[in-house]
C-alpha cells in the first residue's frame, strides 16, 4: 500500500487480541470521554497510515468530537503540515460523551511499536480517560 494509498484510510490505538463479534471494551475504572475499536482491516489502514506519518514527524496531535477522530502532524522543520480526518463509520465502535472534545499530543515513536506486529490481533481499542466523569478534557 503506498503512503498516499494508507493516508486515505483512517483508524485508532490500544490493544488486545479479542474474537471479532465481542466489541465491549476491555474492563476500566476510569470514566472514558472517547472511545473506538479498530478491527483487522482498520488496525493494517491505521498502520499504514502511521508509517506514512513517521516520515514526517515524531508527534501526533489526536483530536475526536462527534463528527469525526481528527490526526494531525507538523514535521521538525514546520514546512509540512498533515491532516488525517477519519470518520466513525472508519471504527468498529465509536463513542465519545456528550459535549467532550478530547485532545492530546502522542509520541509517534511509542505508537508504531504497538502496530510493529499486529498478527493475530483482532481488535484494537482506543480509550481516552478523562478526570470528572466524563467531562471534556483540558
Amino acid at each position: 500500500m503506498s503512503c498516499s494509498s494508507a493516508c486515505a484510510s483512517g483508524a485508532a490505538l490500544g490493544g488486545k487480541k479479542r474474537l471479532a463479534r465481542d466489541l465491549t471494551p476491555p474492563p476500566m475504572r476510569s470514566s472514558f470521554s472517547f472511545e473506538c475499536c479498530l478491527e483487522q482491516e482498520g488496525i493494517r489502514a491505521f498502520r499504514s497510515m502511521l508509517t506514512c506519518l513517521k516520515q514526517f514527524g515524531g508527534d501526533l496531535f489526536f483530536e475526536a468530537n462527534e463528527q469525526c477522530v481528527t490526526l494531525r502532524m507538523l514535521n521538525a522543520s514546520q514546512s509540512a503540515f498533515i491532516t488525517l480526518t477519519l470518520q466513525p463509520s472508519f471504527f468498529a465502535k465509536f463513542s465519545i460523551a456528550s459535549g467532550a472534545a478530547p485532545s492530546i499530543k502522542l509520541h509517534l515513536k511509542n505508537i508504531t511499536s504497538i502496530f510493529r506486529s499486529t498478527a493475530g490481533v483482532e481488535s484494537i481499542w482506543l480509550q481516552v480517560a478523562t478526570p470528572g466523569g466524563g467531562a471534556a478534557c483540558e
